[in-house]
């Protein structure tokens, strides 16, 4: 009975260390959490310092991002700077072919002291501005064109004959003074220059379509770069150039081919697409002529410019050229011959 007693008394001594041992491990568990959490806060750099390969890896990623973006704006910065330099690469070497056509055949050179080329800035002058009415004009006055299209012919048999735009030589572009081109299409000139060398400036030429007496053709359409200022550049501001069109002596596109010597004057000026109807050659009737004579000189935007009345006889002129970088924009200037005389 004893024994049994005492077994009793230690296992329920026991059950009490088991208890108490519990109760102590149960006690002490949280400040081990606490401490375990404390670590994982220090290690995780939440709440506390980020730790050494956090802060690394944080450097790493935003070095290579600095990287690839320093070397794209170097490469853009190079690129734009590449399409500059050939930009005015171009411009000199189309500058020093057409001093050197001027000088073969003893014409003169309109030195460019212009600006950049833009509608504020294409005017170099601060004489005071001329103006002169149209009604000022005597047309009997205007002399013809008088170069050696024999010597022309001899760089590019190609050459139909001279174009010349007037104009003053402190206005971007004017005067323009250079070969006038022919060939079987429209595409060639535009990216060949009077010495049938490629150029990106392009040359002046004529329309594939129209006859090369120019006298037979009703509407004889002549083509240009905008970009060149050696060709059509100067066409592009001439409604906002004072110092052009307030001067009726600017009016005035000469031509001479080896059939004729034409003075033809300017009628006007206006901003289209290149889808519009400004290019037609072919009419059915003199009427349909005539009104679609008129229906150019209605879309004039420069009132200084002499009104015609057209008849059936009339023959106009049309050039057409780009402005800006909206590919299918145009600027259409339209004259009418006032004066021929056989070469």
């Amino acid at each position: 009975m004893a024994r049994q007693q005492n077994s009793a008394h230690g296992a329920e001594m026991n059950q009490k260390r088991v208890r108490r041992s519990g109760s102590l491990d149960s006690s002490r568990a949280p400040s081990r959490q606490a401490t375990s959490s404390g670590r994982s806060t220090r290690r995780s750099g939440v709440g506390g310092r980020p730790s050494a390969g956090a802060a690394v890896k944080k450097k790493k990623k935003t070095s290579w991002g600095s990287i690839i973006v320093i070397v794209l704006c170097l490469a853009v910065l190079i690129f734009c700077g590449y399409k500059i330099f050939s930009y005015f690469l171009q411009q000199a070497a189309t500058d020093a072919r057409t001093e050197n056509l001027l000088a073969n055949l003893n014409l003169p050179y309109e030195d460019a002291s212009w600006g950049w080329d833009s509608a504020w800035m294409n005017d170099s002058s601060s004489d005071p501005i001329v103006e002169v009415g149209v009604d000022e004009i005597n047309i009997k006055d205007i002399p013809y064109l008088n170069v050696n299209l024999a010597k022309a012919k001899e760089i590019n048999s190609e050459v139909l004959g001279w174009f010349y735009f007037s104009g003053p030589s402190s206005v971007y572009g004017l005067p323009i003074n250079n070969a006038l081109m022919k060939t079987t299409d429209n595409d060639h000139y535009l990216n060949y220059d009077v010495y049938n060398e490629s150029d990106v400036n392009g040359a002046i030429y004529m329309d594939y379509r129209n006859y090369n007496d120019i006298l037979k053709n009703r509407n004889t359409i002549i083509y240009g770069h905008a970009r060149n200022h050696r060709a059509f550049a100067g066409l592009k501001y001439l409604n906002t150039t004072q110092r052009w069109y307030l001067d009726a002596n600017n009016h005035f596109i000469k031509i001479q081919t080896g059939d004729v010597n034409t003075v033809w004057q300017v009628f006007s000026w206006y901003e289209t697409t290149s889808t519009a109807d400004y290019t037609r050659i072919n009419f059915s009737s003199d009427q349909e002529f005539i009104d679609y004579a008129n229906k150019l000189q209605s879309r004039n935007q420069i009132p200084q410019l002499q009104t015609f009345t057209f008849t059936a006889d009339s023959k106009i002129l049309t050039l057409s050229t780009c402005k800006g970088s909206d590919e299918s924009k145009r600027v259409a200037v339209h004259a009418v011959l006032v004066k021929s005389t056989p070469a």
